[in-house]
């Protein structure tokens, strides 16, 4: 049985680099029957090293376009994914997808330590220019626990699919 992989490409957990090397690698994937599907303008920012948000938004609307039998593995991978998945008409659509291609689904998702992760997001907050709060007053205005909330959600409702 092939599987569909989603690759939760969480925040702060180093996915842009996985994702650069998926769309710069199809060959070692395609050694591995693994498929990325990677559209062209995703192919072109990979080659110019440019950060991107993966290949995963909206997963069911291309799962739609594939038949079976599936001869590779699929892979997606995005910070969309999470979002995307805490809908749950959205992952019943993506199981209902995997179902029809005979294809079984397999969440892979990273976190961090809850204090690494939190400063790592206050750093990125500063070096973007997006404000200049000190951590603590950037702890408070920020609702990092609507993380771990939205990720428990997302737990809680793969088991119910």
């Amino acid at each position: 049985m092939k599987q569909i992989y989603l690759h939760i490409g969480h925040r702060k957990t180093g996915s842009s680099a996985l994702q650069n090397f998926f769309v710069n690698h199809p060959e070692i994937l395609r050694d591995n029957s693994i498929l990325y599907p990677a559209p062209e303008w995703l192919v072109k920012a990979g080659r110019e090293n440019k950060i991107t948000s993966g290949n995963g938004r909206n997963i069911s609307k291309q799962l739609t376009k594939l038949s079976k039998p599936l001869t590779k593995d699929i892979l997606f991978s995005s910070e969309f994914i999470f979002r995307e998945l805490t809908d749950k008409n959205c992952l019943h659509e993506i199981s209902r997808q995997a179902n029809r291609l005979d294809a079984q689904l397999k969440l892979i998702c990273y976190t961090r330590d809850f204090f690494s992760f939190s400063f790592s997001s206050w750093g990125q907050y500063i070096k973007r220019g997006r404000g200049t709060l000190q951590y603590t007053d950037f702890m408070q205005k920020r609702t990092l626990n609507e993380f771990y909330n939205n990720f428990k959600s997302l737990i809680e409702s793969t088991n119910e699919n």
